[in-house]
C-alpha cells in the first residue's frame, strides 16, 4: 500500500509517471484479482526505487517462488537499459514446488530524472513483465479540505479551522494560498515552505459579520504539483428572537388579557421560538415611560372628565405600586437551545392598593384602570449603556410585545339592604327573608358562594351572575338553640388566582390557576330565638299526681361521689338534703374511717339500691349506718373473678409503665451526653427573664397593605430601573478593588458565582462594536472597553486577545466591585495596510462568555493640500524684487508625517522655491508652505512640485505667475533746463 500511494502521488506533468502509474495500476489489480500469476508468488510485484539521487546506486531485492503443485522453468531476462541492473542465476533445472529463486536490482543514474523499465520473467511457455520504476526525490504535498463551518451566526464573530498540508516527499515544498473574494475571510499562512516528512497547519478565518450562503475557492500552489482548489463553505443566518402564539406558527405582537377583576390573576400562554442554530439567553425587560404607555387610565371616560378629577381622587390608590408587580412573565429569564420553542406565561395581576391619606368613612370602590404597557425579550450579551436611546439596540437582539388589560372592581348592589333582622322566633321555628343581588359590572360576570353560618341558611349557596343582571338569594333564619344572634353572612367572590405548586420530582415551581375566594362582601344577619314565648294562650291543663314524693330530696343522679370530708365544699349545693347531718350525734359508728366514706343521699341512684362499685363503702348522712349493697349472682362477678380481672390488668399496667421509664431514662442519658461537655454549662435559654411590657404609645394600628402578589425572583427588569442604577454606579468613584485576579475571600467568593441572565443582563460591557476608525500604520491607538458592574457583589471580566495587532492591550483581567466601574484599554497597532476586523472573547466569572467586535481601516500616512494649482501675484513690485503665496499641508490621520518637496526642472529651469523643503506635519495639525517667484528675464512662468509623504502618498503641486505691465515717467531739471523722458516699457513678472 505504501507504495501505490507513492507511485500516485508523483508529478503528474510527467509522461514516464503517467505510464508508470497505468502499468502499476493494471498490475496490481491483476496480482489482487488473481492472486499468483501462472503458479508463481512475485514479491514485489512492481520494483520501485524512490528518492533515488544521481551518482548513488540504489538495490532492491526480488523474490519469485513457485506456489504451485508442478515443478516449473523459470528464467529472469535483464532490463533493456544500462540504468538497471539485474543480479541472479538462473536455475538450469525446474523448481520444485515451494522453492524460491532471490534475485536483486540496482539502479544508477547519474541524472536528476525518473526512469522506467522492465524484468521478462519466463515461466514454462508464460511471459511475466515485472516494472521497474525509479523516482528523483521531490515535493508531494497534499491539502485537505473542503473548509465547512456549517451554519453559523451573524453576530460579527471570526470563526477559525485548520486545514492540514501534508508534505509526503523527501524534499521541501513550496505552497501559496491565494484567496481573491470579497469575503471576510482570512487565511494565515498564506505562503511558506514545508519540511518532509511533516504538517503544515493552514488557519482559515471567517468573520460573521453579513447573513447569507458563504461558496468561496481559494487557490492553492502546490510545488511540483498542479493548482488545487480549497473550498470554504458556510451558511450564515440571523439569530433572532420570536413570539408566537399557542398555535406556535403565527407571531404573536399583542397580548390582551382584558378585563379582570382586582385580586384576581389573568394568564395568556404564548411561546418563545429561538431562531438561531446556537443556544442564547434571554431576558424580558419593562419598559416605562415609552410612547403610548398608558397605567392606570381610565379610557372609557373623555379627556375632559380626566382633567377634572380631582387630585385627592388620583392618589386614593392605585391598581399596583410598581408596574413590575402588576405585569410580569414566568419564566422571566432562561436560556434557549437551537431553534427550540419554550412555553411562557404574561401574567396580569391586578391589586388595589388603598391609600393612607383620607377617611375610612369616606371610602370608594376601585376605580377602573386602564393599562396599555410594552414588554421586550433581549438577549444578553455585550451591550450599550441603559442610558443610551433604545434605537441602538438591534432589531435582532430584542422582540417587542404591547400588552393591554383593564382592572374592574367588584361592584354588587345588596337589595333591599346590608342589614336582614329577622326578630324573635321560637326555637326550632324558622323566618326567611329574600336578598337581591345585582352585578353592575358591565365586563364580567361574578361567581358568589356563600358560606356556613350556624342557625342561618342561604339558598342557592353558590351563583353566578351575569354582567348587568340580578340574583335573588333566600335568607333563612332557623334557631336551634335560644339567643340573640348577629352573625356576618359572608359572601365569597370566586376567580382564578395563581398558585405556585411543586411538581412531583421536579424542584422548580409550576404556577397554575386555581378557582378561590378572593373578595368578601359582608351581610348582616340579625335574629332572636326564645324558648317560651312571652304572651302564651290560655289552655286546658292536665294535673298529674306523682305520688307520695319526700319533702326534703336532691337531683337523681348527682354528688354520687361526695365524702364525709367533702360535705362542707358542696354544702350550698346540696341545699337541705344534709340539713345539719355533720353536727349530728345520734347512733354515730366508726372514727377516721367514716370520714373516707361516701355519702348515700336519698334518690342518688334511680331505681337503685346498690352502688356502682361493690368495694365502694356507702353511709347515710344522719347515722352513718352502711347502705345494703345487693349482688345480683345472674350478672355480678364473684370475688375470685375480680381478682383474676384485676391481676389481668395490672400485667399490662406494669408493661407500659417499664416502657415509659425505659423511654424517661434513654431521653436523659441523651440529654446528659449532649450537655455534657466543656463549653455547655446546662444554661437554658431566656430562663428566668421576662418579657418587656408594651406602654401605650408602642400599640398602633396596622396600616392596612396589599402586599404584591409576585415575588421577588418574579418580577421584571424596567428600563427605568436599569438605567437608574447605572446612573448611580458611574457617578459613584472606586475606592477599592480593580485587582487582577480575586485575593480576598470575599472576592474569590463571589467570582465563583454562576449569574442568572438577569445578572448577566446588568452587567455593561460595550461599547459591542469598538471602531478605531482610519489608523495610520505602525501606529499605536487606545480605545476603551466600559465596564459597569451594577450587582451588588464582585465580578471578575477577563478579556482573550488572540491576534497581534491588540497585543499590547494590558491589563486583560479585572476584578471590578459592587456597582462599581472600569474600563479595559485596547492598544492597537498593525503592521499591514487594509481592513481590520476582529472579535475579542471576554467572560465574566470564567463561566459567561461573550465577545465585542473590534474594526479598524489601516492606511498609510497622507497629506492633503488646500490647493494643487497656485497663482502668483502681486501689486507691491515697486517695493520687492520677488512674489510669495502659500500653501497649506493638512494632516488628517493619526499619525505624524514626513515630507519631501522636489521641483520638477524643465529645460528652461524653474522660477519658483519652496520652503520647508522638508519637515513633519503632526497628527491632525496642518503646516504652511510658501512659495517664491524669482523673476528674471528668461525665467519661465509656470513651474511644478513633487510632495512625497514617507511612507505613505505623493502628490504634485502646479505653479503659474501672472504678468503685469507697468508704465513709467519721470523728469528732472538740469541748469533750469527740461528734460522729459516718456514711454518707457518695464515688465515684471509675477
Amino acid at each position: 500500500s505504501s507504495m501505490q500511494s507513492s507511485s500516485l502521488s508523483v508529478n503528474p506533468h510527467s509522461d514516464v509517471v503517467q505510464a508508470v502509474v497505468r502499468e502499476v495500476s493494471s498490475v496490481e489489480n491483476y496480482v489482487n484479482m488473481e492472486g499468483d500469476v501462472v503458479g508463481i508468488r512475485i514479491s514485489p510485484p512492481v520494483v520501485e526505487f524512490v528518492d533515488a539521487t544521481i551518482n548513488e546506486v540504489l538495490t532492491l531485492n526480488l523474490v519469485v517462488q513457485n506456489v504451485s503443485k508442478f515443478s516449473k522453468r523459470i528464467r529472469f531476462h535483464a532490463p533493456v537499459t544500462n540504468k538497471f541492473k539485474l543480479h541472479v542465476t538462473n536455475p538450469e533445472k525446474p523448481v520444485a514446488p515451494g522453492l524460491e529463486i532471490q534475485a536483486s536490482v540496482e539502479y544508477f543514474n547519474d541524472l536528476a530524472e525518473d526512469a522506467r523499465d522492465r524484468i521478462i520473467l519466463s515461466v514454462d511457455d508464460d511471459i511475466i513483465e515485472i516494472p521497474l520504476y525509479a523516482y528523483t526525490p521531490t515535493p508531494l504535498l497534499d491539502v485537505e479540505g473542503p473548509v465547512d463551518f456549517g451554519m453559523v451566526v451573524a453576530n460579527s464573530r471570526v470563526l477559525s479551522q485548520e486545514v492540514a498540508l501534508i508534505n509526503h516527499g523527501s524534499l521541501v515544498g513550496e505552497f501559496k494560498v491565494v484567496y481573491t473574494g470579497s469575503k471576510p475571510i482570512v487565511i494565515t499562512p498564506s505562503s511558506g515552505k514545508v519540511n518532509p516528512k511533516t504538517i503544515q497547519l493552514i488557519k482559515v478565518e471567517l468573520v460573521t459579520d453579513n447573513p447569507g450562503d458563504v461558496n468561496e475557492t481559494a487557490s492553492v500552489q502546490l510545488e511540483g504539483m498542479q493548482d488545487t482548489k480549497l473550498q470554504i463553505k458556510a451558511c450564515i443566518v440571523e439569530q433572532s428572537l420570536q413570539l408566537l402564539s399557542q398555535d406556535k406558527q403565527s407571531a404573536l405582537s399583542c397580548v390582551s388579557f382584558g378585563p379582570a377583576y382586582y385580586g384576581t390573576d389573568r394568564i395568556e400562554p404564548a411561546y418563545l421560538f429561538n431562531n438561531g442554530p446556537e443556544p442564547l439567553k434571554w431576558v424580558s425587560v419593562l419598559e416605562e415611560g415609552a410612547d403610548g404607555e398608558e397605567a392606570g387610565t381610565d379610557l372609557t371616560k373623555s379627556t375632559a372628565a380626566m382633567l377634572a378629577t380631582s387630585p385627592m381622587e388620583r392618589i386614593r390608590g392605585r391598581a399596583y405600586d410598581i408596574l413590575t408587580s402588576l405585569i410580569t412573565v414566568l419564566p422571566n429569564q432562561g436560556t434557549i437551545g437551537p431553534y427550540q420553542k419554550i412555553p411562557v406565561n404574561f401574567r396580569f395581576s391586578p391589586r388595589f392598593n388603598s391609600s393612607s391619606v383620607g377617611w375610612e368613612a369616606t371610602e370608594k370602590p376601585p376605580p377602573r384602570q386602564d393599562f396599555a404597557l410594552f414588554m421586550k425579550f433581549e438577549m444578553v450579551g455585550s451591550n450599550d449603556s441603559f442610558l443610551s436611546e433604545l434605537e441602538n439596540i438591534s432589531a435582532n437582539k430584542k422582540i417587542e410585545v404591547a400588552i393591554r388589560a383593564t382592572a374592574v372592581p367588584v361592584l354588587v348592589n345588596i337589595q333591599p339592604s346590608n342589614t336582614f333582622d329577622f326578630g324573635e322566633i321560637l326555637c326550632g321555628d324558622h323566618a326567611s327573608a329574600l336578598c337581591t343581588l345585582t352585578n353592575e359590572s358591565a365586563l364580567l360576570p361574578l361567581n358568589i358562594q356563600c358560606k356556613k353560618v350556624a342557625h342561618f341558611n342561604a339558598t342557592p349557596v353558590q351563583t353566578k351572575i351575569a354582567p348587568g343582571k340580578t340574583q335573588d338569594i333566600m335568607l333563612s333564619f332557623q334557631p336551634n338553640q335560644a339567643g340573640t344572634f348577629q352573625p356576618l353572612q359572608l359572601l365569597d367572590v370566586l376567580g382564578k388566582v395563581c398558585i405556585a405548586t411543586k411538581e412531583e420530582g421536579g424542584s422548580e415551581e409550576v404556577t397554575r390557576l386555581r378557582l378561590t375566594s378572593f373578595q368578601t362582601i359582608p351581610i348582616q344577619l340579625v335574629g332572636t330565638s326564645i324558648a317560651i314565648p312571652k304572651h302564651r294562650e290560655p289552655k286546658l291543663v292536665f294535673k298529674v299526681n306523682p305520688g307520695i314524693t319526700p319533702l326534703v330530696t336532691n337531683e337523681t343522679g348527682q354528688f354520687v361521689d361526695v365524702t364525709f370530708d367533702d360535705i362542707n365544699k358542696v354544702k350550698g349545693q346540696l341545699r337541705t338534703t344534709i340539713v345539719n347531718s355533720a353536727n349530728a350525734k345520734l347512733h354515730l359508728q366508726g372514727g377516721d374511717k367514716v370520714k373516707k366514706a361516701l355519702v348515700a343521699f336519698p334518690n342518688d341512684r334511680a331505681q337503685s339500691i346498690r352502688p356502682s362499685k361493690r368495694d365502694e363503702e356507702y353511709q347515710t348522712p344522719f347515722t352513718r349506718s352502711k347502705r345494703h349493697t345487693y349482688v345480683d349472682p345472674d350478672y355480678a362477678y364473684t370475688i375470685e373473678e375480680e381478682n383474676a380481672r384485676k391481676q389481668h390488668k395490672d400485667k399490662y399496667t406494669h408493661f407500659l409503665r417499664e416502657c415509659t421509664d425505659k423511654r424517661v431514662r434513654k431521653e436523659q442519658t441523651r440529654e446528659y451526653k449532649e450537655i455534657n461537655n466543656d463549653k455547655d454549662l446546662a444554661l437554658k435559654p431566656a430562663d428566668g427573664l421576662k418579657p418587656p411590657k408594651l406602654n401605650a404609645l408602642e400599640f398602633e394600628t396596622p396600616v392596612p397593605y396589599q402586599i404584591s402578589p409576585l415575588k421577588e425572583k418574579h418580577r421584571l427588569l424596567t428600563t427605568r430601573q436599569l438605567a437608574n442604577e447605572e446612573r448611580k454606579t458611574a457617578t459613584r468613584p472606586v475606592t477599592e478593588g480593580l485587582n487582577a485576579v480575586p485575593t480576598t475571600y470575599a472576592e474569590k467568593q463571589d467570582c465563583k458565582r454562576h449569574l442568572s441572565p438577569q445578572d448577566l443582563h446588568k452587567v455593561v460591557i460595550g461599547p459591542p462594536t469598538i471602531d478605531f476608525g482610519e489608523v495610520c500604520l505602525r501606529s499605536t491607538n487606545n480605545k476603551q472597553l466600559h465596564i459597569v458592574n451594577n450587582l451588588n457583589h464582585f465580578i471578575h471580566v477577563q478579556v482573550t486577545i488572540d491576534c497581534k495587532e491588540l497585543r499590547q492591550t494590558s491589563p486583560l483581567s479585572q476584578v471590578i466591585p459592587a456597582q462599581s466601574k472600569a474600563q479595559f484599554t485596547l492598544v492597537f497597532e498593525s503592521n499591514s495596510v487594509g481592513k481590520f476586523q476582529r472579535s475579542i472573547s471576554y467572560s465574566v466569572n470564567r463561566q459567561h462568555e461573550s465577545h465585542v467586535l473590534v474594526l479598524a481601516d489601516i492606511v498609510p500616512v497622507a497629506l492633503k493640500l488646500s490647493s494643487d494649482f497656485l497663482e502668483l501675484s502681486s501689486e507691491s513690485f515697486l517695493f520687492k524684487l520677488h512674489c510669495r503665496s502659500t500653501v497649506t499641508l493638512f494632516n488628517q490621520r493619526n499619525y505624524p508625517a514626513e515630507f519631501t518637496w522636489s521641483p520638477v526642472l524643465s529645460d528652461r529651469g524653474t522660477a519658483f522655491s519652496i520652503r520647508p523643503a522638508t519637515g513633519t506635519v503632526e497628527a491632525f495639525k496642518d503646516l504652511k508652505c510658501e512659495v517664491v517667484f524669482h523673476p528674471s528675464y528668461f525665467a519661465p512662468l509656470e513651474g511644478e512640485f513633487h510632495m512625497q509623504v514617507h511612507n505613505g502618498n505623493s502628490t504634485s503641486l502646479k505653479c503659474l505667475a501672472k504678468v503685469i505691465h507697468i508704465f513709467l515717467s519721470f523728469s528732472y531739471f538740469v541748469r533750469y533746463s527740461y528734460f522729459s523722458y516718456t514711454n518707457i516699457f518695464i515688465a515684471k513678472y509675477l
